[in-house]
């Protein structure tokens, strides 16, 4: 099949070579109904998007954005990416990346974020941060709620710190703090306020509903349990059976995914101490489908109320009774320390008899003090403990944000701010190797200590000054007494 003649046009003046990846790519249907073949496609793109000094010919990526269709142009960009990523010469065909702002549709996201975490799992750190820098730079909602979800879960420390960075410079662009711009970002899934989803097979309609475990369920069309999804039947439309099941299995994935990164973000704010308006929660997490459910999942604060969100989304207090904050007040996730043992065992109660189930550990979370007879120190050691294998403490660290620092090419301490408190806690070891990991002898933990100020998490600093820790607010101490325990527990023998 010829290309449109517009786009025959564009060959005039242009020379690339067809890469050897290009082979079997869907076509280019236009809007007038013709169409562009799959390998002509990428080998014009080749020309276009990377001539001699990688001038992009946006003149040509015009053309296409007017005259092709916007589904087949993202089916197309998708396949063609996903052939690219799977290639041997994917460093020399990186110009490839320059189509995904300029031509990339929702589709698109999806598949950029499958070849950042393929990166990532191969240890291709520059080709992980050229795809990031490339869904950076598209102006789509879905690129945007993608970046708080890689910032959290890429277990890469420049890719996550990057993708943290990307997040709050698109926040600051808003006028929003990260939080806020992350909130307005979050998808519902396609569910109703209720947390509920149609899936219809064209004869019969089943019901997807997120139960009070925050799991999904399937409903048949008399209400009941449903394990699975039945096969089409032949009064069945066979294209809404098989829609309706991409649907089904992309909704449990990306349910899955949207709760470990909100949980965690909600763990983040009770630990750092950041406030909603009653407004603003309402606005962005008591009208989310789930959100609402991970809220109220939670025990809450307002100055010295302690409260939990209902059903309803109205508020009540250990006892049950309802309240009613003041509108112009602030709410916080309750830290268990802010609770005497007396609160706790009565919170615990009211949840198991709502049979309310905490996502974000709250009530049961090991909390550490500062000992009474320790005014005068300044470090906390470790408790004994095995030799921890040197991934094994790297990966913790890194997935709970601390950040290495060290000198010579050993990282021998990790250090994470307390925004909210003002201070930086370090937790120090033996010493990685850096870039050798698996070069690093096993790991042996030394202490903790805490320096006034904050930093960002894409700064570099070096440890100051120790605090007594009678000065280290109480928080920041417990949570990093947590991570030092729960590193010791760790260790294995050797």
């Amino acid at each position: 099949m010829n290309s449109p003649a517009w786009f025959q046009r564009q060959l005039e003046d242009l020379k690339a070579a067809r890469p050897k990846w290009a082979k079997g790519l869907p076509e280019i249907q236009t809007r007038a109904g013709g169409a562009i073949p799959g390998d002509d496609s990428v080998w014009i793109l080749g020309a276009a998007l990377f001539v001699e000094k990688e001038a992009v010919r946006h003149d040509l990526l015009e053309e296409l954005r007017r005259h092709a269709d916007p589904v087949s142009l993202d089916a197309w960009l998708c396949a063609a990416l996903t052939a690219w990523a799977g290639s041997k010469t994917a460093v020399k065909d990186a110009w490839m990346l320059n189509a995904v702002p300029a031509l990339g549709g929702a589709g698109c996201v999806k598949v950029v974020d499958i070849i950042i975490r393929g990166w990532v799992r191969a240890k291709e750190k520059a080709l992980a941060l050229r795809t990031l820098d490339a869904l950076s730079r598209m102006n789509l909602r879905e690129a945007k709620e993608l970046m708080p979800v890689l910032a959290l879960c890429v277990k890469d420390h420049a890719v996550s710190q990057e993708a943290g960075r990307v997040q709050r410079k698109q926040a600051a662009a808003t006028g929003l703090d990260a939080v806020e711009a992350a909130d307005a970002l979050v998808p519902t899934l396609g569910l109703d306020s209720r947390g509920e989803l149609k899936l219809d097979y064209g004869s019969r309609i089943f019901t997807a509903r997120l139960n009070s475990r925050l799991e999904m369920e399937l409903l048949d069309q008399d209400g009941r349990v449903m394990k699975s999804l039945p096969a089409g039947r032949s009064t069945d439309d066979a294209t809404k059976v098989r829609q309706a099941k991409e649907t089904w299995s992309s909704l449990k994935t990306g349910l899955k995914r949207l709760i470990r990164v909100q949980a965690r973000r909600l763990e983040e704010s009770m630990i750092h101490g950041h406030s909603w308006s009653l407004s603003a929660l309402g606005k962005s997490w008591l009208s989310h489908p789930v959100l609402s459910r991970l809220a109220r999942s939670v025990v809450w604060h307002s100055g010295g109320l302690r409260l939990r969100i209902t059903e309803d989304h109205g508020f009540a207090t250990v006892e049950d009774d309802p309240v009613t904050p003041e509108a112009d007040a602030l709410l916080r996730v309750a830290h268990p320390l802010s609770l005497d043992a007396a609160e706790l065992a009565a919170w615990r109660q009211v949840f198991a008899d709502y049979r309310l189930f905490q996502m974000v550990p709250q009530l049961d979370r090991e909390i550490y003090r500062v000992p009474a007879d320790g005014s005068a120190s300044k470090r906390s050691a470790a408790p004994p403990h095995a030799p921890l294998s040197p991934g094994v403490l790297f990966g913790i660290l890194e997935n709970d944000g601390w950040r290495l620092q060290g000198s010579d090419g050993v990282f021998s301490a990790a250090w994470k701010s307390f925004q909210e408190e003002n201070v930086t806690a370090w937790i120090t070891f033996t010493g990685l190797l850096a870039g050798r990991l698996a070069e690093s002898q096993p790991q042996r933990l030394h202490d903790c200590f805490f320096q006034a100020g904050r930093t960002q998490p894409d700064e570099l600093i070096k440890p100051g000054t120790p605090l007594p820790l009678s000065q280290v607010p109480p928080v920041a101490y417990s949570e990093t007494l947590r991570r030092l325990h729960r590193l010791s527990q760790s260790g294995q023998e050797t």
